[in-house]
């Protein structure tokens, strides 16, 4: 199904490729609490831990060297700003990040560190900042004093919403980027909201601004 909205006299094409309803309040947690460590319960980094693997995830980097496990996500508990944010610049169309494939994004747990560092690293994204790029403002975030935020990959994000009941400060009904690309020209994004909401998962033009949630992970 595909979605078109005009603004200021632009299509926008938006591919939707997921879509459910979720009520966030009547969601059970997946997991107990375990080593003192809860879903729901606040993280090292002063977010909400939403996401635990008892057997440990790979964390991908850039360098596969420096590759870690761990065992929980945490979510900030407010976005990185009280404002959508594009996924990329894309201040020129036939430069910046339309129209170049940013090679690597991977849309699994434990993908998101290395898609973020991917993105604010392109030589397609010289130039931008946390004002307008997503990646760039989850690596800035800074939040409970760490400096491993990301920008969650689809996965990641999807375990958001399946624990939404558990995450402050969301709007009603909101898109929040991925840090995962959809060819050349498009990211995806997840829509998350309040209590009974149409889960969406799609793809849209980068220099569509959406909000934009840093986890990390421990």
């Amino acid at each position: 199904m595909k979605r078109r909205n005009r603004n200021l006299g632009i299509i926008v094409l938006t591919t939707i490729i997921g879509f459910s309803f979720i009520t966030c309040d009547l969601l059970q947690d997946k997991e107990n609490e375990n080593n003192g460590n809860k879903i729901g319960s606040t993280g090292p980094g002063g977010g909400i831990i939403f996401y635990h693997n008892p057997n440990g995830f790979t964390v991908e980097m850039m360098d596969p060297t420096e590759n870690y496990t761990a065992y929980y996500l945490e979510a900030a508990t407010v976005d990185v700003s009280t404002s959508t944010i594009k996924w990329c610049n894309c201040a020129n169309a036939n430069v910046g990040c339309m129209y170049y494939g940013l090679q690597g994004t991977e849309q699994g747990i434990g993908k998101g560190r290395k898609n973020t560092a991917l993105i604010a690293s392109s030589e397609y994204h010289i130039g931008d900042n946390s004002s307008n790029n997503s990646a760039i403002a989850c690596i800035e975030y800074g939040g409970g004093g760490k400096d491993d935020w990301f920008l969650p990959s689809r996965d990641e994000l999807q375990q958001i919403l399946e624990q939404c009941k558990h995450i402050p400060n969301r709007g009603s009904i909101s898109n929040y980027w991925s840090s995962n690309q959809a060819g050349n020209n498009n990211a995806y994004y997840q829509l998350i909201g309040t209590a009974a909401i149409s889960s969406v998962q799609g793809n849209t033009f980068k220099f569509t601004s959406y909000y934009v949630r840093a986890i990390r992970a421990y």
